[in-house]
């Protein structure tokens, strides 16, 4: 039996009421609900009811605040408990960013403490599973189809110069094996933390703030068949696949830092998962538009996936045949999926590749592409 599990994500909030900084997020305490299209939340919640979306848990990837902002940070809280809430969410997991945590603070106690005091179902829902969190700088939540693994990689930074590091030292992946060795490897395994597992460089940005050892962590994952780890910070969607694990960058929500840099907008996103592959949703948010579709060729797909496992070459080949043996020479990528359901679980860099090779051996186009789902046409071109 296909276990299945659909999860949104919601990451780098970046909520402030802090007058100097007010400009690098669209989201404060005090975002005018009305017009509904001018804030993220509200305009999400249309989306959601216009739609009627809805997941079995809401993930957050950290950086619910900006700087530590207090105001920032318990209003942020809150507009996630409201998504959740809109989209019937059983439950919501966090973890913490650098920006939720007093990296400056005098004492390294102080550092934590507004999280630690936020909510009593924040970064968690369950006293043992906090306590876990804060003891250990992880938690294991296993329910009935899944396990979740929650990684603090912001756990010591209580000073300038801790906080220029990330890291997972051999003695918590050791932990983490042994309580990894209490669960049921056969529920869906996913993963979270801020930083990111493995390097995130892109042409204009170099990347030091990586989990160092996260390789480490990714084969352990992998040992006990984890196949998603989603993490936030960089504020550019990626998808790319290490050690056999699925690494899912979550877009920003509503943060406006970086975004100019890598060609990234505001972004939400819904995952729907069947045992160790998924299909990934996004929307992207503008203030006159609200959260909408994006079809253009650029940014991140709106819809993409993991877990493909065969040949882009085979692949090709049996879409070449499918149009072939329903001698069609036009259909979409609606009818195709029905019976070649690979597709759908492609990354982006595989969607390119599938193009790519259907235009050069078999003068098949797809029209704008795999990355618009359904709205997507299949040509044949005939000479």
């Amino acid at each position: 039996m296909i276990k299945k599990l659909k999860i949104a994500i919601v990451s780098d909030l970046h909520c402030t009421d802090n007058i100097d900084r007010r400009a690098i997020t669209r989201l404060h305490p005090d975002t005018p609900g009305i017009p509904t299209v001018r804030h993220p939340v509200e305009a999400l919640k249309t989306l959601i009811k216009k739609d009627q979306l809805e997941v079995d848990i809401l993930l957050c990837p950290g950086d619910i605040a900006d700087q530590v902002n207090k105001i920032g940070y318990h209003s942020g809280w809150r507009y996630v408990e409201e998504i959740a809430n809109a989209l019937n969410a059983k439950s919501i997991f966090a973890t913490l960013g650098n920006h939720d945590v007093a990296s400056r603070a005098e004492k390294p106690e102080q550092a934590f403490s507004v999280a630690k005091t936020l909510k009593t179902n924040y970064p968690v829902i369950s006293p043992s599973d906090q306590k876990e969190f804060w003891a250990d700088n992880f938690t294991v939540i296993e329910e009935e189809q899944y396990r979740l693994l929650i990684f603090n990689s912001v756990h010591d930074h209580f000073n300038t110069t801790t906080s220029k590091k990330v890291s997972i030292d051999e003695a918590t992946l050791e932990k983490i094996k042994e309580r990894l060795e209490k669960t049921d490897k056969s529920k869906i395994g996913i993963a979270m933390s801020h930083h990111h597992p493995t390097n995130h460089s892109n042409a204009d940005f170099s990347d030091s703030d990586f989990i160092d050892k996260g390789d480490k962590l990714l084969k352990l994952l992998n040992e006990y068949a984890f196949s998603l780890y989603i993490h936030g910070h960089k504020h550019e969607p990626m998808l790319r696949t290490l050690n056999d694990v699925s690494i899912l960058c979550a877009g920003s929500f509503s943060c406006l830092e970086n975004l100019n840099e890598t060609e990234s907008e505001n972004m939400f996103h819904i995952v729907e998962i069947f045992d160790h592959k998924g299909i990934v949703k996004s929307w992207d948010y503008g203030p006159v538009s609200g959260w909408h579709i994006n079809n253009s060729s650029s940014g991140f797909p709106n819809i993409t996936g993991y877990g493909f496992k065969g040949e882009i070459n085979d692949l090709a080949s049996a879409i070449n045949d499918w149009m072939i043996k329903k001698n069609i020479e036009i259909s979409n990528l609606r009818l195709l999926k029905e019976d070649i359901d690979a597709i759908s679980f492609l990354r982006p860099d595989q969607q390119q590749d599938l193009q790519n090779k259907l235009i050069s051996d078999f003068s098949i186009e797809v029209l704008p592409g795999i990355r618009c789902g359904d709205k997507a046409s299949i040509n044949k071109q005939i000479n």
